[in-house]
This record gives structure tokens, C-alpha cells and sequence, in this order.
């Protein structure tokens, strides 16, 4: 068979999408012409179009070199480059070509992007007007363009408008907002930019990414799997369906993906991460440690690798190594709430064995952090100052317990909504579900006979409510700010579980609440009235209690021991009110 219908015919099996048959015929052109730049430029374009962009680059080198001018050679190495974040080689090339060819809109579209991953706006900006300038209807240097200016999301929103069909604008909207963390908006974005096209693993693995933040497990792993249908070696996508199979405790499952992805990109940080969690919650400590070391030595800037280690560390009752990890991320990121929240936590477990030591260390916290409000509660619960930003602190606590709050109760042997259940039988009418969290409640006692209203502090918590789809509405407020601005009518019970061992004083609840039924759980104290605790959390007497409700108007209470949970291989006392 000569050249030519040897070449014609690997043509067609490219175009047709059988590369590897494609493959074969020009390394087997290579062997008889191996300076031909045209097959080495198409070997570069499979590579590419695996996301092989190492061996990509090396092929289009070697054509750039037998033929340099030709753009198009030029013009892929670029890409590849782009692809593998050398930048600054990429935007060199992307500028000889513009040069050479200046009619040439992509060349200067991808110019503008690398400009702007580059964080050189006005050069992004330049390059983006040149783009959008020889061609009125494109849109990606217009969504740049959108991205450099001073108020992005509503450039991005008129782009929604001016070009409906086009799904680029809606999905760096909700990039947009991923960032931002309004998880909702992002989602919605996603959701209309799958819906105009439903064949790019991108914008499949955006939308599975933000199902999969809210643990809707089956739309996320649809979506991942879907993703991996158009391109299995997606590292995003084999990530996050190992990520949902992970959470299911499908350890089996997941791993094999995870080392996929890790084989196809080594250095991936974010592979690294989450198959470090994934042992640690296969309980592989030792295992889980050595992945998080490998991930610190590649990306010793990423604070939440340092996270990740402190808690091996602490769940290894390695206290001082772990604090030092968790202060070392806090440091990096003064805002991250989950580096608090597990400093805090450590605090607490240290607290136990070495109290004036966990007191020390509590008294600098709030010294050098004067800002965070857990660091004052921890502080307050120590017996070190007066309680304080009660509020803040359930607020951030809740918000990073929220992804394994349910997780962490089932090995306490919680069972409060169960013994509820059995207190109450069927409830009817409308219940408001005070401190709802993520819906425990209302899964134990929703029925055709009743609908739910849930009120919480914690966003991240109603996120995970609202996967559950139980609640007829869910409102992100303190539940004393909500019942000051309660709207009527009143509902025909209230329930609040697990919540007021979060505040101090009750009775402004009380009064706030009757004279609706009520029903609720208090940590059982021995103090007068309530004390705040090593916990963090509060108990309550419960005379106290009974004090407080009769002054609100109650007259029928009713009192129910029951055992919370369990810390520390100890039992949890606890009560459970029904009030009239």
C-alpha cells in the first residue's frame, strides 16, 4: 500500500475518532518518512486530544522544528503548553503567531486566556478586544473580557442575555460563583450550561462538582459518569466519582480510581488529597499519613495538606504535633473556619489529659487571634474568660462539621430523633425544625401528615437538608433572630434537637416560642442554671429549665431522660421536653 492511501486512510480513522487504528498507520509512515512534519503534527494532535500534552509538546517540537513558520504546528505546541501550564512559554509562542498571523482570532483568544491565568489583565484585555474585533459573534474573548472587568458578574450575566445559546457565559458564571461560595447560584449556572451542551466533560464535571458539594450523591455520580463516558482520562471526573464512592464507603471502588487518576497526573494535589481522606476514612492511618506527606512535598504552600495531616495526628492522639499543623494552615489562612474548628477540637481532647497546658494554648490563640471567635469560646469553655460570640462561633462550627456531621453522629450512637419518634407518634400539621442542621428530623418523622419549615444558622448544613427535599422551606438565620421576626401563622410544634446545648441562656426561646407545642433536648447540668463547658457546649439544670418554661405560660411539661451520644467512651446525659 503506497503513501498516500496509507495516509488518506489514517485521516479517515482520526476524523472518525479511532485513534489508536489512526496512531499505528503514522508511526508506521514515521518508520519509512521520519521528518515528515505533517504526520509527526498529527501524532501531537492524538496526544493532545488524550490529554497526553508531554507527548504532545515533544511531537509538535519536533514538526515546529522541521517547519517553523508553519502556524499551525506553532499554534498546538501553544496549546499544549497552555494545557500544561507553562504560561509564560505559551504566551511567547501565542505573540510570534499573532505577529505572523494577525487575522488569526484564535490565536488571539488564547492569548487573552493565558494573559489572564497569568494575572496580566490589561495584556488580557488587549489581546481579548483584538479577538472579539475580527469576529462580532465570538464568544470566549468576550467572556475574558467580562472576567478582566470590575464587576465580572454582571458582565457575565449581559453575555447570558446577548448570546442565550451559548453555554461559555452561564458556566464562568458559576465558576464565578464557586468562588464566591454561592453554592446555589453556582449550580444554577452549571445546570443552564449543561443544558446547552451536554457533551463537554468541563461543564459535565462543574455541575457534578457542585452536586457533589451537597452530597446528592446519585446526581453526582450520574454526572461524573457521564463526564468519564466522553473522556476516561478526566482526571476531575475520576477524582470526584471516587470522592462520592468514597463517602458511601465503596473504598473498593474507589481506590482503583483514584490511582488512575494519580497514574495519568502524579502531581495532581487535589488526587492526592482526596485519596489521603479516602484512606483515612478506610481507617489505613499510616497509609493516609504517607499520601499527605508526598502531597506537602509537591505543594508545601497548600494549607489544607497541612490540615489533613493534623488530623491523622490527632486521631493518632498526636495533640502537640497536630495543633502545630493546624496552626501552621491557620496561619496561611486566617478565614478558613475548618482550621479553627479543629483547633479547637484538638483543644478539647488535650484538655482532658494536660488542662493547664490546653489553657496556655488557648490564652495565645486568642492573643495572636484575636479575631476568631472559636478561639474565645475555646478559651471561655476552659474556665479562661467569659463566654462570648456564641452566635459566631455555631455559625463557623456548623458550617465546616456539615460534610461529616452525620458520619461523626452514627459513631456516637445517637439515636435522639429515633426516641423522639417514639415520644410523639405521628405529628401533624406544621412543624418548625429549629437548628434544623442537615435534616435528621424531619427524615425520622415527615409524613403526608405534616410539612417542615427548618430554620439554621450553618448554610452548609441546609445545603445537605435540601438534597434531602423533606422541607417545605429552609431559611439560612439565627433561630432567635428568625422567631423575633417570625412570620404568622404559628406552626403547630416546634423541635429543637441538639441545639440549645449551643446557647446559654433559653429563655428569650421560650418566650418566643409559646405558646406553640414544644419539644426539645438539653445536655443535663448539675450547675444552677447553665454552665458552659470543656465540650464547648453547654448544660443546663433541670430545674432551670422547668423555671423557664413556666414563666413563658407553659403549664404541661413533660421530662424524658435519654442518653445523647457518647465522647470518650462516656455516656452523654441528656433530657427531652414536650411542653404545652
Amino acid at each position: 500500500m503506497n503513501y498516500d492511501i496509507l495516509f488518506q486512510q489514517a485521516l479517515k480513522f482520526h476524523e472518525n475518532g479511532r485513534l489508536n487504528e489512526a496512531e499505528a498507520i503514522y508511526r508506521s509512515i514515521l518508520e519509512t518518512a521520519p521528518d515528515n512534519p505533517d504526520v509527526i503534527n498529527l501524532l501531537g494532535l492524538i496526544a493532545q486530544s488524550k490529554g497526553l500534552h508531554e507527548d504532545a509538546v515533544s511531537l509538535f517540537y519536533r514538526a515546529v522544528t522541521l517547519s517553523p513558520r508553519h502556524v499551525p504546528y506553532r499554534f498546538n505546541l501553544a496549546f499544549s503548553l497552555q494545557a500544561l501550564g507553562r504560561l509564560h512559554e505559551a504566551a511567547d509562542l501565542y505573540q510570534q503567531i499573532t505577529v505572523q498571523n494577525p487575522e488569526l482570532k484564535e490565536a488571539w483568544n488564547n492569548l487573552a486566556q493565558t494573559f489572564f491565568d497569568l494575572e496580566e489583565k490589561e495584556k488580557s484585555l488587549t489581546a481579548a478586544g483584538q479577538a472579539a474585533a475580527l469576529d462580532a459573534g465570538y464568544v470566549e474573548p468576550r467572556v475574558t473580557m467580562a472576567l478582566c472587568s470590575s464587576n465580572p458578574e454582571d458582565e457575565l450575566q449581559k453575555l447570558c442575555r446577548l448570546f442565550p445559546s451559548h453555554p461559555l457565559p452561564p458556566y464562568r458564571l458559576s465558576l464565578l460563583y464557586r468562588r464566591s461560595q454561592n453554592f446555589p447560584e453556582a449550580l444554577n449556572q452549571a445546570l443552564k450550561a449543561l443544558e446547552l451542551d451536554t457533551q463537554s466533560p468541563e461543564i459535565i464535571v462543574n455541575a457534578a462538582g457542585l452536586y457533589n458539594r451537597r452530597h446528592d450523591d446519585v446526581n453526582a455520580e450520574k454526572l461524573y459518569r457521564r463526564a468519564l463516558e466522553l473522556d476516561s482520562r478526566s482526571v476531575p471526573a475520576l477524582v470526584g466519582l471516587a470522592s462520592v464512592l468514597s463517602r458511601k464507603k465503596d473504598f473498593a471502588s474507589a481506590e482503583p480510581l483514584y490511582k488512575q487518576a494519580l497514574d495519568l497526573s502524579p502531581k495532581d494535589i487535589d488526587a492526592l488529597i482526596n485519596y489521603a481522606d479516602m484512606l483515612y476514612h478506610a481507617g489505613r492511618l499510616l497509609e493516609a499519613l504517607e499520601t499527605c506527606r508526598q502531597a506537602v512535598i509537591l505543594a508545601p504552600h497548600r494549607p489544607e495538606i497541612s490540615n489533613n495531616l493534623g488530623i491523622i495526628q490527632k486521631d493518632l492522639k498526636e495533640y502537640d504535633e497536630a495543633l502545630g499543623l493546624f496552626f501552621n494552615a491557620l496561619e496561611k489562612d486566617r478565614t478558613c473556619g475548618e482550621y479553627a474548628v479543629n483547633i479547637a477540637e484538638t483543644l478539647v481532647l488535650m484538655h482532658r489529659d494536660t488542662p493547664d497546658k490546653a489553657l496556655q494554648i488557648a490564652q495565645n490563640w486568642v492573643k495572636n487571634y484575636p479575631e476568631n471567635p472559636l478561639a474565645h469560646h475555646t478559651l471561655a469553655s476552659f474556665g479562661g474568660s467569659s463566654p462570648a460570640y456564641d452566635s459566631a462561633y455555631s455559625h463557623i462550627f456548623f458550617d465546616n462539621f456539615a460534610s461529616g456531621y452525620e458520619e461523626t453522629l452514627s459513631h456516637l450512637n445517637y439515636c435522639l430523633p429515633q426516641k423522639i419518634k417514639q415520644l410523639l407518634g405521628t405529628v401533624k400539621g406544621t412543624v418548625l425544625d429549629l437548628g434544623c442542621g442537615t435534616g435528621l428530623i424531619a427524615e425520622t418523622l415527615a409524613s403526608a401528615d405534616n410539612h417542615f419549615i427548618g430554620v439554621d444558622i450553618s448554610s452548609q448544613m441546609l445545603e445537605i437538608a435540601r438534597s434531602k427535599q423533606l422541607y417545605q422551606e429552609l431559611i439560612n438565620q439565627d433561630i432567635l433572630a428568625y422567631l423575633q421576626s417570625r412570620p404568622l401563622p404559628r406552626p403547630d410544634l416546634i423541635i429543637a434537637t441538639d441545639v440549645f446545648c449551643y446557647m446559654a441562656e433559653l429563655g428569650p426561646v421560650f418566650n418566643l416560642c409559646a405558646p406553640c407545642p414544644l419539644c426539645f433536648s438539653i445536655e443535663k447540668g448539675t450547675a444552677n442554671s447553665s454552665c458552659l463547658m470543656p465540650s464547648g457546649r453547654y448544660t443546663h439544670h433541670p430545674d432551670y429549665i422547668k423555671h423557664l418554661l413556666t414563666s413563658a405560660g407553659y403549664s404541661k411539661i413533660n421530662q424524658y431522660d435519654i442518653i445523647l451520644r457518647q465522647e470518650n467512651h462516656q455516656d452523654v446525659p441528656g433530657l427531652i421536653y414536650i411542653a404545652r
